[in-house]
């Protein structure tokens, strides 16, 4: 069994480390032009439906969100506003941070 990665989350903020890595293998390692990408569920070995080469607009357009969301998160954690927020559907039991963590909120099944 596996978690679902919704093609949605790159677009929201919330998956950007894919088309981070994209951005790498192509400026810092000059590696050229991405033609796709995916996660990879270890557990099921199967491949989310998050594809880069499917996001609204191309690959390039998956990646310059990916770039603005970073820029935007690091420049919050400059400023001290990196506050912890529960996940829609509550934290995960195994989050370290649950015994003393004042946002914790049990998951909802």
């Amino acid at each position: 069994s596996h978690t679902p990665i919704a093609a949605g989350t790159l677009a929201e903020g919330k998956r950007i480390q894919l088309a981070l890595y994209a951005l790498a293998a192509r400026d810092a390692l000059g590696l050229g032009e991405p033609a796709a990408g995916m996660y990879w569920h270890i557990g099921s070995a199967k491949p989310s439906s998050l594809r880069l080469e499917k996001q609204d607009g191309d690959i390039e357009a998956a990646l310059e969100t990916a770039k603005d969301y970073a820029l935007a998160y690091a420049a919050a954690i400059r400023q001290g506003h990196f506050a912890p927020k529960p996940p829609d559907k509550g934290c995960p039991a195994w989050c370290p941070a649950a015994d003393f963590c004042w946002r914790y909120t049990s998951r909802k099944f």
